[in-house]
């Protein structure tokens, strides 16, 4: 997971992008990134579309490190609250956000969106950070 590795921009359509089921603008996205993971930002680029004339895009939510995709059984430790900015371009900047936690799994609260639409959307979401390293086995001699 290298910063080299992503766009300075999504180019935002419907395939590409992530929106929620009409009438559910609120609720969790969960993240299961493969193994443990050391992160440090989450990546994320707005999704302009439109329900009902108004736009969708994420605007506030909660980040947590957890142990399951599952935020019924409780959350685990939260990253922090944070606001997207309102960046309408077809080719979306990039928001950063300081995240530090090791997890396999996070869980996205959204909160709200940008003009109260009745569904949410996400462009691109991604993570940085690194790879846990394993721990070393030792042979004991006697």
């Amino acid at each position: 997971m290298t910063a080299d590795s992503f766009t300075a921009t999504h180019f935002s359509s419907f395939p590409q992008s992530w929106v929620s089921a009409h009438g559910t603008p609120t609720g969790f996205v969960s993240f299961d990134l493969g193994s443990a993971l050391k992160l440090t930002e989450l990546r994320f680029w707005q999704g302009p579309f439109y329900v009902g004339g108004l736009r969708t895009d994420v605007k506030n939510f909660v980040l947590f490190s957890d142990t399951d995709l599952d935020p019924t059984n409780g959350l685990g430790t939260m990253l922090g609250s944070f606001v997207a900015d309102d960046l309408l371009n077809i080719n979306t900047p990039m928001q950063s956000f300081n995240i530090d936690t090791t997890t396999q799994f996070v869980q996205m609260q959204i909160l709200s969106n940008l003009e109260n639409a009745t569904a949410s959307s996400i462009g691109e979401v991604a993570f940085t950070g690194s790879a846990v390293p394993e721990p070393s086995s030792c042979v004991l001699a006697s």
